[in-house]
């Protein structure tokens, strides 16, 4: 199998094969056409390509450059996407190698983190993955929303397009999570079918939110569905949330995905959905659960070094004894010294502080705050020498791991 750079000559084949592959309501030539002229993160340029050898395409997958922010530092991030394997290739440990050639490409070019949404979260976590997004889905009466608020809040139009791009770049450097977005992602987001933005708008935009008019034949079951709501601070925040009960004369239903530290429950009155079933003889359901991407690092010493902003600014030392079967690079010791500003690693030298011992999966939910240190340790998931107090809140995130972007 040779594994090599798509060009503009597997343009058709690999439509065909992820027609095959993710089947969906998207034709050929539409899935063609987003190849040929880039879609919003890149087009034929991101796919790499997988022949046997008779020629045949067997396998095709995207590398997407990408840079995410942690604690106002971006990082060189590969996003996976898009693995697939043709019909007459599977269960032959295809998409395992793909992978793996994903890790490699992605480490030669310097990204220190990869990023995926899975399609199957074991087969990812085998090869060191780690899921790290969490979101929680509302579902609720506008009515029911207690901040029903005058507030600054407008259709945006097409002149406010900057100042949303603004509001987002300045929430993305303070974020964990978030990525730079370049003017594509922003076009797929704001021409979608049905969407529509609304901006706050105080001397400046401050926050904006990203909305679909959902369709139903039932009034009382059409949907107002918060697609992404980002603001700079409370204020913004409470005024694009105090906008929602004010359309409760045309929307009966809104549906509203939360980051868990926003604690959008202590916001309703009722946080029961409309026609709710107990979920337990006298407990009632309140927001589902949505878990989305998965996070491996790639490149230990260069993920600690390049981001800033941990969960607590007293210095504190450790090592981490790191399990990477996959790249070699990440496998063994790392001294950790954080003096409140920056982070150094080392591989040699003595240990100072806690030892931990973890795979490369258990480290990405440390990294990005998923786990705690003694929660992985209850979990079987570390194993810790020493006095870890210290450590804790080092990675403790002062703001959940949060994600708008899909790919």
């Amino acid at each position: 199998m040779e594994l090599r750079r798509a060009d503009r000559s597997d343009i058709r084949r690999v439509a065909e094969l992820w027609i095959h592959s993710f089947p969906s309501e998207r034709t050929l030539t539409e899935r063609m056409h987003v190849l040929e002229t880039g879609g919003p993160l890149g087009g034929i340029e991101t796919v790499h390509v997988a022949e046997d050898h008779d020629g045949e395409l067997v396998g095709a997958l995207k590398l997407l450059e990408m840079t995410q922010y942690f604690g106002g530092e971006g990082i060189p991030m590969m996003g996976l996407a898009a693995v697939a394997v043709a019909a007459t290739a599977r269960r032959r440990g295809m998409a395992r190698e793909l992978c793996l050639y994903a890790l490699r490409v992605a480490s030669e070019r310097g990204d220190a983190l990869s990023v995926l949404y899975p399609f199957r979260p074991a087969f990812y976590g085998r090869l060191g993955w780690a899921a790290v997004g969490e979101l929680h889905r509302y579902v609720f009466r506008p009515e029911d929303l207690r901040l029903d608020v005058d507030a600054p809040v407008r259709l945006a139009t097409s002149e406010d397009e900057a100042g949303m791009r603004a509001c987002y770049e300045r929430v993305a450097h303070r974020s964990n999570g978030l990525v730079d977005r370049g003017t594509r992602a922003w076009r797929q987001r704001l021409d979608a079918a049905n969407t529509h933005a609304y901006a706050y708008d105080d001397d400046g935009i401050t926050g904006y939110m990203i909305v679909r008019y959902g369709r139903s034949r039932s009034p009382e079951r059409r949907p107002l569905l918060i697609r992404e709501l980002v603001a700079d601070d409370d204020t913004a925040y409470r005024g694009l949330l105090g906008w929602i009960p004010r359309q409760r004369d045309l929307w009966r239903r809104v549906m509203y995905d939360a980051w868990p530290d926003e604690r959008f429950d202590l916001f309703l009155n009722d946080p029961r959905p409309p026609g709710y079933v107990n979920a337990r003889w006298l407990w009632w359901p309140t927001a589902r659960v949505l878990r989305g991407p998965m996070l491996r690092i790639l490149d230990v010493k260069s993920a600690f070094e390049r981001r800033g902003g941990w969960g607590s600014d007293a210095p504190v030392r450790f090592t981490l004894e790191v399990r990477d079967t996959e790249l070699p690079r990440n496998h063994g010791t790392f001294h950790i010294a954080w003096d409140g500003t920056e982070t150094s690693v080392a591989r040699e030298g003595p240990g100072d502080g806690a030892h931990i011992a973890l795979d490369i999966g258990t480290l990405a939910q440390l990294y990005t705050g998923e786990l705690g240190v003694g929660e992985a340790a209850r979990a079987h998931r570390a194993v810790i020498e020493g006095d870890a107090s210290a450590v804790e809140p080092f990675f403790r995130p002062r703001s959940s791991f949060r994600l708008l972007d899909e790919f």
